[in-house]
């Protein structure tokens, strides 16, 4: 718990791959790759929003997707997760409505409301402003 671990390469040299490879999206041709996490969550650089869906319902999607209830404590993370990323006034616009950076933090935030185990993020803040602290 509390690591973490860059992939830094040129475009093109294979960072998504292995990324891909390491979660099970696509196959290993020769070698064994073994992930040892109990819920592992994937962060694709494409955008994976349901333009029609609302924010809130974007959110909740992975939930939705494996049939798990919707219990207080998710609506209360999930609320305090939109909070967090600065999306809690859009909560109830369509994802289409984000700006490009905004359906990013979405997405960012629907990956930690999972609470996984381990987390592979392909390129998470490659869209997001700049925020400079004083």
């Amino acid at each position: 718990m509390g690591h973490s671990l860059s992939i830094i390469g040129r475009s093109g040299c294979g960072k998504s791959t292995l990324l891909k490879l390491i979660f099970g999206i696509l196959p290993a041709t020769s070698g064994i790759v073994s992930l040892n996490a109990q819920q592992a969550v994937y962060l694709s650089q494409e955008e994976a929003s349901i333009p029609s869906d609302t924010v809130y319902s974007n959110l909740l999607l992975p939930f939705h997707l494996k049939g798990t209830p919707i219990s207080e404590s998710i609506k209360t993370q999930a609320t305090q997760i939109l909070r967090e990323v600065g999306l809690e006034a859009w909560t109830h616009h369509r994802a289409c409505e984000l700006s490009g950076g905004m359906r990013k933090r979405l997405e960012l935030a629907r990956t930690l409301l999972q609470d996984p185990d381990l987390l592979l993020m392909d390129e998470p803040f490659a869209l997001l402003d700049v925020f400079i602290c004083r």
